[in-house]
Parts: structure tokens; C-alpha cells; sequence
């Protein structure tokens, strides 16, 4: 009886496996690393250019795996679909990352005032050089903040500015903000500026935030700006990060200048809604900033 060769066993397979499952385990333990202060920045940028190195290599064997199965017959099949599976699983978040950078502006610092963002005094204490620098928002980064996030406006609420200032200290302490000082309250017709370092939802990557509120005696006027540290592309951060602020705390502040009657309305009575904050013209030598009322799209 005659005998079969035994069928080879692909190398390119068993490595497309062991790489994806490295590449991937580098990647989590990294950034869980970066997250809770364990690993610095820019090492960590240099460990993930690493995993995106292994993840392009271990994909390209697996493809390699499946070529060698289906032309050679060789034992490729089961490593080569694992190596592809965790490749795809570890290549996620730079596609997703990618996919950014093509459809967002290329923009590392965002304001609600262009013309005049808050200024962050404590923050560029603390920028090394080889940090993004802060200063005034040039006219085509100006440009395309106005064309990509229209949202991303000043407010001005109908409530005193101790209140407003509180509702600011508290969502930021919320958040897990560090500020740099503790501010006090404007005094009539003055402004104050909060500053705090922030970072990214999961891997934590730093940004510096100024939150700026002007009293106008019978209103308050609340500018913001979100500014990356390191990179020139933040990935849509800083306005997400601004525009989940402010919505919140339109929220509060809607909710402590609410009449106390309408909280308790008569058996058969709607309850009106709570009065939202007016996005109207900014503080006297702003630049006007886009009306968040009738955003379009």
C-alpha cells in the first residue's frame, strides 16, 4: 500500500500567530501602562509604532499562510486564521485612528474663541520642547475648525457667574481634571480662566484645557479651549472634549436657575421645559462665534 508524504507544516502560519498574539499583548499592556501614569508618552508612541510594525508583518505571513494551503497543500489553515483574527483585533484602533486623520481637520488645538482663545499661562510652564507650543490659532487652523466643528461655540447663561463657577469647578473635579490653581469667582464685569490637565477616554493621551468665564452682571459668558500636547493630528479629541463639557453644563446651569414652581407642576399641568442657555454674541471685543441654536446637518 502506497504511502502519502506527510504534509508540511507552514512557518509562515505558526509566526503570523505568534506575532499577532504579541503584537496585540504589547499593545494592551502599553496602554494600560500610559493610562495609570506607568509609561511616558513619547515611549509609548514608540511602542505602538512597534505594534503596528508586528501587526503588518504577522498579517502579511498569515496572508502568506493561506497562499502556501491553497497552492501546496501545506497544514496552514488553523494558525494562519488565528494570525488573522488577533491581526485584525490588534490593527483596529490604528484604522479606526486612520480613518480620523482622512475625515477630521488636521487640528491639535481647539477653542471656542479664535480670535482670542483663553489663555493658558500654566500649561506652557509645563510644555518641554518637544510638546505642541501654545499660542494664538492661525487663520487656516481657524478655517478649518470653522468648517469641521460648527458646534464648537461660546455660551452665555442667564445666571450669576458664582453659580456658573461652581457648576465649572465641579464637572471638572468630575472628570478627573487635575487644575493647576483654584480660581475664584469674577467680580462684577471681570473674567477668570481655570486651567487643568486632561487626557483621552481610553489611552489617556495629555491635552491642556482652559475654561474661561466672563461676567456681564446680568449674564455669564463661558469660552473653552482643549490642546493636545503631543501630535499635530488629536483625532477629533479636543472638540468631542469640549462639546461634552459645555453640553453639560448647560444641564447644570439649566437646572439651578429653573423656577422652583415648575419643578412641582398642578395634577393635569404640563411641565414646561427647563429655559436652554442662549448662545448669543459673546462679551464686547470677542469675535462673534457660531450659533449653536440652528446647528445644520
Amino acid at each position: 500500500m502506497a504511502a502519502f508524504p506527510e504534509r508540511r507544516t507552514s512557518k509562515a502560519a505558526e509566526w503570523s500567530t505568534r506575532l499577532s498574539a504579541f503584537a496585540l499583548t504589547l499593545f494592551l499592556v502599553a496602554g494600560l501602562s500610559h493610562r495609570y501614569n506607568l509609561l511616558d508618552t513619547v515611549p509609548f508612541f514608540w511602542v505602538l509604532g512597534i505594534v503596528g510594525t508586528l501587526t503588518i508583518v504577522a498579517l502579511g505571513l498569515s496572508a502568506y499562510g493561506f497562499y502556501r494551503l491553497w497552492n501546496y497543500g501545506e497544514r496552514a489553515g488553523q494558525d494562519a486564521l488565528i494570525g488573522l483574527v488577533i491581526g485584525i483585533v490588534a490593527a483596529a484602533p490604528f484604522a479606526i485612528s486612520a480613518y480620523r486623520v482622512v475625515t477630521l481637520p488636521r487640528l491639535h488645538d481647539i477653542s471656542t474663541d479664535l480670535t482670542d482663545p483663553p489663555a493658558m499661562p500654566e500649561a506652557a510652564k509645563n510644555r518641554t520642547a518637544e510638546m505642541n507650543a501654545l499660542g494664538p490659532i492661525g487663520g487656516t487652523d481657524a478655517a478649518r475648525q470653522q468648517e469641521g466643528y460648527p458646534l464648537v461655540t461660546g455660551r452665555r447663561y442667564a445666571a450669576p457667574s458664582d453659580r456658573v463657577f461652581e457648576s465649572i469647578v465641579t464637572l471638572t473635579a468630575e472628570r478627573g481634571w487635575r487644575m493647576y490653581r483654584i480660581a475664584s469667582p469674577p467680580t462684577e464685569g471681570a473674567e477668570i480662566t481655570i486651567e487643568a490637565a486632561a487626557g483621552s477616554f481610553l489611552l489617556n493621551l495629555p491635552a491642556d484645557v482652559a475654561v474661561r468665564l466672563t461676567d456681564e452682571e446680568t449674564s455669564s459668558y463661558v469660552d473653552m479651549r482643549s490642546s493636545s500636547r503631543y501630535g499635530l493630528h488629536d483625532f477629533g479629541d479636543n472638540a468631542a472634549r469640549i462639546l461634552r463639557f459645555l453640553t453639560d453644563l448647560d444641564a447644570v446651569v439649566a437646572a439651578q436657575v429653573a423656577p422652583p414652581d415648575a419643578e412641582e407642576p398642578m395634577p393635569g399641568e404640563a411641565t414646561p421645559p427647563a429655559a436652554p442657555p442662549v448662545p448669543s454674541e459673546p462679551p464686547a471685543g470677542d469675535a462673534p462665534t457660531a450659533d449653536t441654536t440652528t446647528p445644520e446637518g
